[in-house]
């Protein structure tokens, strides 16, 4: 079935963000909240973004916020959707209920999807439509980033995957598709396991948290924004990255608990910028203001690589 209509569920940093994103694309699109004061927040969020946007020239629509309409009713915001997505708390709970009302409401082609970044909602998913339920892994900020991972479950059909990856495509995102659901899907693993031999060389004392981030944005970031890891070992050389890990892999961390270094810092109760403080100190700056210049960095970075 043709996707016109989209009713996103949740209008927090995720939801305002993937709304944003199809508005700009031409889509219809009902975004909920349970509260009109979530939603008004949203709205100068989404309005913020679209000004952002136009100053880096990558705005498709410049009608997008005319695209979006708010509602406070999961019933009435799903009632003409061809794709739902939920995208509320990371709570089993919370997700169970929203996305099985959807599942009530929504006309009976429409598809179910998650943007749950951990949780493996076909555990407790009860919902009519199994085959036409899937989960759609957006990234921060999702107006921007063009990843979207997609998470079939055991009674996902084809069918849906195939639609959902060729919308997406349609709308200017870059779908994965992972074959099964596995614990934190694929992009979180990959993070993890850097971050993991991060904290290991920063708890031992071999290098300080500052450092580990230049190593990171000064030579990872400039490389992968054009290659990936598989590009890499190509370039320098299957042998010579056998060889490199036919020595290195027995010092990597490989302990199965939580790093030490995060522990420690998760008890300590300084838990980074929604603290004010974490690894590095951001009392001088409100979450708010860090997000714009983030988003701001991220926009210059999208537009360049779309020059390369």
């Amino acid at each position: 079935m043709a996707i016109k209509n989209i009713a996103v569920l949740g209008a927090g940093n995720m939801g305002r963000e993937i709304a944003l994103h199809f508005a700009q694309n031409g889509y219809k699109v009902s975004l909920y909240s349970r509260t009109t004061e979530t939603l008004d927040d949203s709205f100068i969020q989404i309005v913020n973004n679209i000004t952002l946007m136009q100053e880096y020239g990558l705005l498709k629509d410049k009608k997008a916020i005319e695209n979006i309409y708010r509602f406070t009713s999961v019933k009435d915001a799903v009632c003409d959707a061809d794709l739902v997505i939920e995208t509320v708390k990371e709570d089993r709970d919370i997700k169970k209920l929203i996305i099985e009302e959807a599942d009530r409401y929504a006309p009976e082609g429409a598809y179910l999807t998650s943007d749950t970044s951990a949780l493996n909602i076909f555990e407790f998913l009860e919902v009519s439509r199994p085959e036409k339920t899937v989960i759609t892994h957006f990234f921060n900020p999702a107006s921007v980033m063009p990843l979207v991972e997609i998470v079939r479950g055991d009674k996902t059909s084809d069918e849906t995957v195939n639609e959902i990856k060729a919308f997406l495509e349609r709308t200017g995102k870059t779908p994965i598709v992972l074959s099964k659901c596995i614990p934190g899907f694929a992009a979180n693993r990959l993070t993890l396991a850097m971050a993991r031999e991060a904290f290991h060389l920063v708890n031992e004392g071999f290098i300080s948290v500052e450092d580990v981030d230049k190593i990171i944005t000064t030579t990872f970031g400039p490389r992968y924004i054009f290659e990936g890891i598989f590009d890499l070992y190509d370039i320098i050389g299957i042998d010579v990255g056998y060889a490199v890990a036919s020595g290195l892999t027995k010092e990597l961390a490989n302990s199965p608990d939580v790093p030490e270094l995060l522990k420690k810092q998760y008890e300590s109760g300084n838990l980074g910028l929604k603290t004010g403080k974490g690894f590095k100190d951001y009392s001088d700056i409100t979450a708010e203001e860090y997000a714009v210049k983030r988003n701001e960095k991220i926009l210059k970075s999208m537009k360049f690589k779309k020059s390369i």
